[in-house]
């Protein structure tokens, strides 16, 4: 890999960063397609509509494609939305004139690594950049000009930290216009009817810790030999989602929102299975390193993408979730990215339209509570980002495309 190749033709062209939520081109996922992808109904002020019909109704839910069936909840459903704020670290980025990828083996010593030898660095930093990212909003990831070889590039790539940021406050509304009450985070009290509001946002625990989730959601195994409590110095949850006492954000009201609101992280710990077998059991041939070839997603053609976990150095490849700090996105176009003497910008566009992902439990009645009727939130982590790289050339008249 080399930090930039001089070939004649050369261009010095400009290089910004954008950061958008709301084209569907160019998908560049940080977290494989077992996430939901399904998007969250919502009023014109964003709200999430709710319908509870009671009578044993666990379905409460509608999803922005069917936004008048209310059809999805229960116990395992999910929705996503479009976050107040995203935050990741880049460490580099590129793009290449050949295909990096190099397929895995399926075990937990997998050594295989990505070949990022044809690519170009536009972008490198050993401290690496925070993108806050919010809706509408431009940040300039480098500072001044770029010598960019002309050539045909099909497969741009991200080095980014694994420890992903989102800060979100959600309001919910119930279909006839009135506020939608939800049970969020209480420290002690596992009472449902108590302790809800009608906003819900990413705060703090009682202890002032912010709330984690892992991509495989694991939990601490405390007699486990070793023990297993933290992973990269960071404590484990205890427990699963599902009660009061274990939700991972707070409902209350908007002013509670505004003054409490704080980050929760998602970390891309592994691509396997749970690590966390039992509270004395952890099989660490789950983890995995590297994803195959490839994801794809039906929504958006010509693109491919596969990932890889890398240490902190921005080359190794990972041989543990413990030292897997860097995660290596690799996007597969089947329309190249052009560069031409005529062309004089480049612009990295991120989408983060539905990139948190909302989970509301509801649960049949019994031990004679009227259960359905409760809405119970669970947890809100990071969902994937997606990528667009466009050039502008004279030719255009200083369009984008």
């Amino acid at each position: 890999m080399k930090t930039f190749k001089i070939n004649n033709p050369k261009k010095l062209i400009s290089f910004f960063i954008i950061l958008i939520t709301f084209s569907f081109i160019l998908n560049f996922s940080l977290i494989s397609e077992s996430h939901s992808f399904n998007i969250c109904a919502t009023n014109d002020d964003g709200a999430i509509i709710v319908k509870d019909e009671g009578n044993g109704d666990i379905t409460s839910f509608a999803l922005a494609s069917s936004p008048s069936l209310f059809n999805f909840g229960g116990d395992s459903d999910s929705c996503d939305i479009t976050p107040d704020n995203y935050k990741v670290k880049i460490y580099r980025m590129g793009i290449c004139t050949e295909n990096p990828y190099r397929e895995p083996d399926s075990t937990h010593t997998n050594t295989i690594n990505a070949d990022l030898s044809s690519c170009v660095t536009l972008f490198s930093s050993d401290t690496g950049k925070d993108l806050d990212i919010t809706p509408g909003s431009e940040q300039d990831l480098l500072e001044g000009t770029l010598v960019l070889p002309v050539g045909s590039y099909k497969y741009p790539y991200i080095i980014a930290d694994n420890h992903v940021h989102v800060k979100h406050i959600q309001k919910f509304i119930n279909s006839d216009g009135t506020d939608a009450l939800i049970k969020g985070y209480h420290a002690s009290s596992q009472d449902k009817f108590t302790n809800r509001g009608t906003v819900c946002y990413t705060g703090k625990d009682n202890s002032g810790n912010i709330w984690i989730n892992t991509h495989t959601f694991e939990l601490q195994a405390a007699s486990a030999t070793p023990a297993y409590t933290t992973l990269h110095g960071i404590t484990l949850p205890t427990n699963f989602t599902g009660t009061p006492n274990h939700t991972r954000y707070r409902c209350g009201t908007l002013s509670e929102a505004q003054s409490g609101n704080d980050w929760t992280t998602t970390i891309i710990n592994s691509f396997g299975d749970r690590l966390w077998q039992s509270a004395s059991s952890v099989d660490t041939t789950q983890f995995r390193n590297a994803t195959g070839c490839c994801n794809t997603h039906a929504s958006v053609t010509g693109i491919r993408q596969t990932f890889y976990l890398l240490k902190t150095d921005n080359e190794t490849i990972a041989d543990t979730q413990e030292n897997a700090r860097r995660i290596l996105l690799i996007q597969i176009h089947d329309d190249p990215i052009v560069v031409s003497e005529q062309t004089v910008g480049f612009k990295l566009n991120f989408k983060t339209i539905n990139a948190i992902n909302v989970r509301i439990y509801q649960e049949e009645d019994s031990g004679g509570e009227n259960r359905d009727e409760l809405l119970m939130g669970t947890r809100m982590m990071a969902n994937e980002i997606y990528l667009n790289i466009q050039t502008k050339t004279r030719r255009s008249r200083g369009a984008w495309r």
